[in-house]
């Protein structure tokens, strides 16, 4: 392990040698000598002035190096040392799943504040106390996050939810976190872009549960398939939640309105009446997940449950907009399982309108499940209008007609420039009908060719559109 003494002096930690400052501490993770001395070469004209490499390196006048067997594991020892195990001084929950990880997290932050200081890392960010920043990655790197961590420490948070995406899982960004609790919530065709094979992706996600110490605890969906599968190497405490299947925290007698939702709480034979202005069936399931959370975490039921009355709403995810009659509704979704609930929702909350689709899919992405999307789109769609999302080195009118190849009887517009596209969604409604607008949220961003471009989100987008037509 390296010695922390002789590294008192270093301003930070970097593994990308673009973005090394004056100072850093470079880890080389190259695969062989040839790349070992192009990055070290490009991080020393950063500014770093200590570099730990594994492959033999030319050196320079004025720079420390450190050869060691392993770079990453050096690397994640070091990381946790530098930041004092910051990890352990917290509650630090994980969750993971195709769908819902926003949602769950920022539920256990917005809910937990009512009893501890608490925070939480994720797709829209780092948030606690009144501050929000941006992340770039919905799981950072471990450098980042245990810098983050140790922001929140300093700032007396006590309890932190942080999204686990597959990706940083199998690239090991959340190595040795001292997860308290980790929590699952579905698993669903995404990400075969990176994974490859629906197998690997499954196995990413494992990793989360498979590295959980003894006395964690894996909250489980009992409804997901793929839950048995998922937990049968960890050592955590295993506590499972449902809506169809029998669970440690159970719902029953579900009452879904447009606007809030009632059920039935059960847990160990007890009975809790549960409202929530909260919507949609998925979200009874990932209300579930937040309440066998802070229960294991040692919050009490009877105090948790009134708070689900009226929770804050979450940006980018089922929020609600009229304009004029016509009720605009922007969400996240953008896989075929999160198309399936958003879509079985919309259709219980229509009235005699009609339902108009403004969506894309992402460029150097899953490219099988374009035609899918276009094909769950047109079962409950009267208009669809395809459109740009994040399409990067492609062309929007090619994955376009891809998603268009899956529509079947559906009236289908094609309107590249994303802001256009929902400005006609809204100028070809009418009163009651029902316009969705989907795959992008609360993102303020758009990937186009190599650049990320600032986007307002859709939701800035629609009310933007709205004063238009007030006007």
């Amino acid at each position: 392990m390296l010695d922390l003494s002789k590294l008192q002096h270093i301003s930070d930690i970097a593994i990308d040698s673009r973005k090394v400052s004056n100072n850093s501490l470079f880890f080389c993770l190259a695969p062989n000598k040839e790349i070992t001395q192009q990055y070290v070469d490009h991080a020393i004209s950063n500014g770093a002035h200590d570099i730990v490499y594994q492959f033999e390196v030319s050196q320079v006048n004025g720079i420390n190096y450190y050869q060691v067997d392993n770079v990453f594991d050096s690397y994640v020892a070091f990381c946790h040392s530098y930041f004092n195990n910051v990890s352990e001084k917290l509650r630090l929950v994980g969750v993971t799943g195709t769908n819902g990880k926003t949602t769950i997290t920022s539920l256990i932050k917005s809910i937990g504040s009512h009893f501890i200081n608490s925070g939480q890392i994720g797709t829209n960010g780092l948030a606690y106390n009144q501050i929000e920043k941006d992340t770039s990655l919905t799981t950072p790197f471990l450098h980042d996050t245990l810098a983050y961590l140790t922001e929140m420490k300093k700032h007396k948070v006590q309890l932190c939810a942080m999204e686990t995406s597959s990706e940083a899982l199998h690239q090991q960004r959340t190595k040795c976190l001292d997860f308290d609790v980790a929590i699952f919530s579905n698993l669903s065709h995404d990400h075969l872009n990176y994974h490859k094979t629906f197998e690997n992706y499954f196995l990413a996600k494992k990793i989360l549960f498979d590295e959980l110490k003894g006395n964690a605890v894996a909250i489980v969906n009992q409804d997901d398939p793929y839950t048995p599968q998922l937990i049968k190497d960890s050592k955590a405490k295993v506590m499972t939640y449902g809506i169809n299947e029998k669970a440690d925290y159970f719902a029953q007698n579900i009452v879904l309105k447009p606007t809030s939702t009632t059920f039935e709480l059960v847990v160990n034979n007890v009975i809790y009446p549960v409202e929530t202005n909260l919507v949609a069936l998925f979200n009874v399931s990932n209300l579930l997940s937040v309440i066998a959370c802070l229960h294991q975490l040692g919050f009490n039921l009877e105090e948790v449950l009134p708070l689900l009355k009226d929770v804050k709403s979450i940006d980018g995810r089922l929020n609600h907009i009229d304009v004029n009659g016509r009720h605009v509704l922007v969400d996240y979704a953008h896989t075929p399982d999160g198309f399936e609930k958003i879509y079985e929702y919309a259709n219980t909350i229509k009235k005699e309108g009609r339902i108009i689709s403004v969506f894309g899919s992402a460029g150097k992405r899953d490219k099988d499940k374009r035609p899918v999307l276009g094909e769950i789109a047109s079962q409950y769609s009267d208009v669809i209008i395809l459109t740009e999302e994040d399409n990067r080195d492609e062309e929007v009118i090619d994955i376009a007609h891809e998603i268009k190849r899956g529509i079947k009887n559906t009236k289908t517009l094609i309107i590249e420039d994303r802001y256009l596209a929902i400005k006609k969604s809204v100028e070809i409604s009418k009163v009651n009908d029902l316009i969705l607008i989907l795959g992008k949220g609360a993102e303020t961003f758009l990937d186009r060719g190599t650049k990320r471009e600032n986007w307002i989100s859709d939701v800035e987008a629609v009310f933007e559109i709205k004063k238009q037509t007030d006007d």
